[in-house]
């Protein structure tokens, strides 16, 4: 989901606003499952040469209702996203992005708290100010 957090608006109402728009389908938050401190350098636009930290905050849910998408999502080169729904069992045979979920969702699921991870894909050579 790559829309930004409009002005006022909590990382929850965020992503149901997000998820709906992406999805058309309707949740609610269960409780929050992960937090993903992602450290890059900036590549294009106001943020190119930029060393950049963002705050990815991710959140166990259920669907209000129908479980069917009807949503109009577009990758990055403007071409339309097919969902599909993924039993737990069955991403690791999958391309999943993050890829920490893959890894950590069964823990997530087993309730053992917030997960916190922290990417750094700077290059190493980079000015850490």
């Amino acid at each position: 989901m790559g829309g930004a957090v409009h002005l006022g608006e909590t990382a929850e109402e965020r992503i149901l606003r997000e998820v709906f728009e992406e999805t058309g389908v309707r949740y609610e938050i269960d409780r929050p499952a992960a937090v993903c401190e992602n450290f890059s350098a900036g590549k294009d636009g106001v943020l190119q040469g930029l060393n950049c930290h963002r705050l990815e905050p991710y959140f166990l849910m259920q669907p209000k209702g129908s479980r069917h998408t009807c949503g109009n999502s577009r990758n990055m080169d403007g071409d339309i996203e097919d969902m599909v729904w993924i039993p737990v069992d069955a991403m690791g045979t999958c391309s999943v992005r993050p890829a920490f979920l893959k890894e950590k969702l069964k823990d997530i699921l087993d309730g053992s708290g917030v997960l916190h991870v922290v990417q750094d894909g700077r290059q190493p050579d980079m000015d850490e100010t």
